[in-house]
C-alpha cells in the first residue's frame, strides 16, 4: 500500500513520537503473538494497577515529608492554594509493577479529610512524638476514617521519633501511641520521614496488606531503638523492647 493510505490507516497518525513506536510494536507483535495478540499486547503495555495512600494529621506533623519520602521525591516546598497533593511513584511487588499515589493536605479539616479518604486503600494517621498533644485529632480521624472508608487499611503513624531526647518524654510518647492503635484495633508504626527510618518497612506491609497473599503472614515493622536510652546509657531490658500490636 502507498504511504499516504498506511499513514491514513494508523490510529496514532496525529500523536507523540512514543505513541506511534508503541503502534509499530503493535504490528510487530500482532503478527509475532498470532492469534492471542490482543490479550498479550494488553498485558505488555497496560497501566500498572494504582493504590491510593493518603496521609492524615495535624499541622506540622511532617505530612509532606512522608509523602516526598514514600514517594522517592526531594523535599519540595509547599505550595499554597491545593487542597489535596499527591506525589506519584512506581513500584515492584513479586514481580509486578504497581503505581501508587500517595496524597495529603496542609488542613485537616473534616472537607479534606473527606476527599482523602475517598478510594484510598491505606490510610496513614499521623502522630508527632515531639508534640503528643497530637494525639487529640485521633479522637475524630480514626472513626472518621472507619466510617467514610471501612475497607482501608489504616495505620497509626509516630513521627519524627529521632528528635525525641529525653527518655521520660520518648516512653511516654511510645506508650501512648501503642495503647492508642491497640484501643482502635490498627496497626502502628514509628519512623522518622527526615532519616528514612522505617519508611520503607512501612510501605512494605502496606504492599503486603492491599496486594499480598491474605493467607500468607503479613511483615511487621519494628520500632526504632529507644535513642535516649542509649545516649543516657541505661540498659535495655527485654521488658523495654518495642513489639508491634497485631490489628
Amino acid at each position: 500500500s502507498s504511504s499516504s493510505s498506511s499513514s491514513s490507516s494508523s490510529p496514532f497518525k496525529n500523536s507523540s513520537t512514543a505513541m506511534l513506536k508503541l503502534y509499530a510494536h503493535y504490528l510487530q507483535h500482532k503478527e509475532a503473538d498470532g492469534e492471542n495478540w490482543k490479550q498479550k499486547f494488553v498485558l505488555r503495555y497496560q497501566t500498572p494497577e494504582t493504590f491510593k495512600i493518603s496521609i492524615i494529621g495535624d499541622r506540622y506533623t511532617g505530612k509532606r515529608t512522608l509523602a516526598n519520602r514514600l514517594g522517592g521525591k526531594e523535599e519540595q516546598a509547599a505550595e499554597e492554594g491545593i487542597q489535596v497533593r499527591c506525589v506519584e511513584r512506581a513500584v515492584r511487588y513479586r514481580s509486578k509493577k504497581y503505581g501508587l499515589s500517595i496524597c495529603y493536605s496542609p488542613q485537616s479539616n473534616a472537607n479534606h479529610v473527606a476527599k482523602l479518604c475517598a478510594n484510598a486503600q491505606a490510610i496513614f494517621l499521623l502522630v508527632d512524638l515531639t508534640r503528643i498533644q497530637s494525639l487529640r485529632i485521633l479522637d475524630i480521624h480514626i472513626p472518621t476514617c472507619l466510617r467514610l472508608n471501612p475497607s482501608a487499611f489504616l495505620v497509626l503513624v509516630g513521627t519524627k521519633w529521632d528528635d525525641v531526647w529525653e527518655r521520660e518524654k520518648e516512653e511516654a510518647a511510645f506508650r501512648v501511641l501503642k495503647v492508642a492503635a491497640k484501643r482502635a484495633g490498627i496497626e502502628y508504626v514509628i519512623l522518622s520521614a527526615k532519616s528514612g527510618e522505617n519508611v520503607e518497612e512501612c510501605l512494605n506491609m502496606v504492599l503486603d496488606e492491599v496486594v499480598g497473599d491474605k493467607n500468607e503472614e503479613k511483615r511487621k515493622v519494628k520500632d526504632p531503638p529507644l535513642k535516649s536510652l542509649g545516649r543516657n546509657e541505661v540498659q535495655v531490658v527485654p521488658e523495654q523492647q518495642q513489639v508491634a500490636c497485631n490489628s
